[in-house]
């Protein structure tokens, strides 16, 4: 009987001991687990501060590029002496003055100018670099129906001659039209008389238009117009051409497809083979040539907004770049608190994480179109994506 008594009191004991330890045992996984979701929060909420430190950044830098293109855009005073520049960049009483190079006044055709401003917007640290380039083309534009875009031939004499030793196409891709109207302004001296002409005519792919050139313009006659005949298609001369049967360079390929999306159209213009159609002699001298984007227009609606690419070729753009050069391309790169001011332009590490690079095409020979559209890149400072950007989404 004791040893029962013994051996019930040692199993007793026994699972007592046991129930410490399973106490032990759940309060150490209570502690685990609460420590594990403590550091879930902890660092979900640093993320998220971190997220939201660094959206802001790109916002911040986003707005100080905008503001900055927007400026360069309408007043084209990256053609101007530091003077003009000081006084429409610096809209800040905190920030310091920009630098310009070239420091000397400059024409629609200069090369490349550049613009460094430094300690703008909230920060010291700020900084908004700016350039503006001569192109041949104009990548990713918007511009409203019935807004016409002009490659202007008239700054430099152009010369049948000499548009049969250029051979001058002007590629054009395009979304959310229904035609495009194309106008050939030219002179001739006929008879001793110089007289200034014109013929227009419309490219349609859906029968928008009656009496529209398709693409490619293979009119012959007696199915249409004896007149747009000789305009687009005179003796196998064909003026308007698909894409397909030709081989593009890198760079109009390039240019092209800054257009994406669905109901693409494309083609391009043969202005030789044109001005070889409708001259009488070769007394001949080019003007323009002038795009127009069609669309209907709903009762008490608006023009719709047209997006295209256009690539101007064949012209030599060192002797000739009045006629090459027919858009100016305007990008300005801005650094949230990047870098402290006396490191910018050296091989140091970033200080901050925003940074937004924006684009701008604007044609040299006309005035800013109701709508332009410039193409958003952001990264993590100096040597990085700011330079080889990536593109984001940001509500503009």
């Amino acid at each position: 009987m004791e040893e029962s008594l013994q051996y019930y009191q040692l199993e007793k004991v026994q699972m007592i001991r046991n129930n410490k330890a399973q106490s032990m045992i759940t309060i150490m996984l209570l502690l685990m687990i609460l420590g594990v979701v403590v550091t879930l929060i902890v660092s979900s909420t640093l993320t998220d501060t971190r997220k939201l430190l660094v959206q802001k950044s790109y916002e911040r830098a986003y707005s100080l590029s905008e503001q900055y293109l927007t400026k360069l855009v309408q007043g084209n005073v990256l053609g101007a002496g530091d003077d003009v520049v000081n006084g429409v960049l610096v809209g800040n009483t905190d920030a310091n003055t920009c630098s310009l190079n070239p420091d000397t006044v400059t024409n629609d055709y200069t090369p490349s100018i550049v613009a460094s401003c430094n300690g703008v917007g909230i920060s010291s640290g700020s900084i908004v670099n700016c350039t503006r380039t001569t192109e041949i083309f104009g990548k990713s534009l918007k511009i409203q129906t019935d807004e016409p875009v002009n490659i202007d031939y008239s700054k430099l004499t152009l010369s049948y001659d000499a548009i049969d030793s250029a051979n001058p196409k002007i590629y054009l891709r395009y979304k959310n039209a229904d035609a495009v109207q194309i106008t050939y302004k030219y002179e001739e001296t006929v008879a001793g008389i110089t007289s200034p002409k014109s013929v227009s005519f419309i490219i349609s792919t859906n029968n928008a238009y009656t009496g529209a050139v398709n693409i490619p313009s293979t009119l012959t006659t007696p199915s249409s117009s004896q007149t747009l005949v000789d305009i687009v298609n005179k003796s196998g001369n064909t003026v308007i051409n698909t894409l397909a049967s030709t081989v593009l360079s890198t760079s109009v390929d390039a240019t092209l497809n800054s257009i994406q999306g669905t109901g693409l159209i494309d083609f391009y213009i043969d202005v030789k083979k044109l001005a070889s159609n409708v001259k009488i002699t070769n007394d001949h001298y080019a003007k323009s040539v002038q795009i127009k984007f069609l669309g209907s227009v709903p009762v008490n609606g608006s023009p719709s907004i047209v997006d295209f690419a256009i690539h101007n070729e064949g012209f030599d753009q060192i002797n000739q770049k009045e006629l090459a050069f027919q858009f100016h391309k305007f990008k300005c790169d801005a650094f949230d608190s990047a870098y402290d001011n006396t490191e910018y332009g050296g091989n140091t590490s970033s200080k901050g994480f925003g940074s937004a690079r924006l684009e701008a095409f604007v044609p040299i020979n006309k005035a800013l179109p109701d709508f332009f559209d410039y193409s958003l890149f952001v990264g993590g400072g100096k040597g990085g994506n700011s330079v080889n950007g990536y593109p984001v989404i940001i509500n503009k």
